[in-house]
């Protein structure tokens, strides 16, 4: 039963942090104190510590002994290592995972992301890019590989991070064109053209590269 309950509260440390994180109401770089989240959530030390791991596996936080722990910074070479990795991976994914994808899906995931960006600001932010990686994910658990899976986990959610900081900081960022974008995807997919594919996800995947990069010189200035 204590187990029970200690999990429960590791749990709840958990999703709140991360939710905290990835809405960015903790910045990138910010100091986390353990303590007000200790208070915050009437709760101990070890569930909090326990969480905040959990987060640094998922790479969303930096602990340093004797230090603390900050949210992990947005810098420029974070935006172009995180998205040289997922140009090279998730086009080459969707295309070998061609077999498995299901057009029902499919049509499905691109209906609900243009209902969402119809919707306008009546629906937040943050299920936007939720929905926006959902479509990722999708594509890449469809290859079968869980090695390719728990690689693709990190970098997803640091997309969705990234695209609510951006947000956050320009009134400039579409979702039109976000939905645009992964509609192009999705035509290319079922037509089964992987040069279309290719170039579709290269597309999509500059597009958010230079709204980071924009976002991080406009605060630089």
């Amino acid at each position: 039963m204590q187990k029970k309950k200690e999990d429960n509260l590791k749990t709840v440390a958990y999703e709140y942090l991360k939710r905290e994180l990835l809405t960015c109401a903790i910045l990138p770089g910010e100091s986390i104190s353990e303590k007000d989240v200790m208070d915050h959530l009437s709760m101990g030390r070890t569930p909090v510590r326990e969480a905040l791991i959990l987060l640094q596996n998922e790479q969303l936080v930096l602990m340093y002994p004797r230090s603390g722990t900050i949210a992990k910074p947005i810098t420029r070479e974070h935006v172009r290592d995180l998205f040289s990795l997922r140009k090279i991976i998730e086009p080459a994914v969707a295309i070998q995972s061609l077999g498995n994808l299901d057009p029902l899906a499919l049509r499905e995931y691109d209906r609900h992301l243009k209902d969402i960006c119809d919707a306008g600001s009546s629906v937040p932010l943050l299920q936007f890019h939720t929905d926006d990686i959902a479509f990722h994910e999708y594509l890449v658990r469809c290859s079968g590989n869980q090695k390719i899976i728990d690689v693709c986990r990190p970098l997803f959610l640091e997309g969705l991070r990234l695209g609510m900081y951006g947000s956050a900081q320009s009134d400039q960022y579409s979702r039109e064109e976000t939905y645009r974008q992964h509609h192009a995807i999705t035509e290319a997919l079922l037509q089964e053209n992987t040069q279309k594919i290719s170039d579709r996800f290269i597309e999509h995947l500059n597009s958010a590269q230079i709204h980071a990069l924009e976002m991080i010189a406009a605060l630089d200035s």
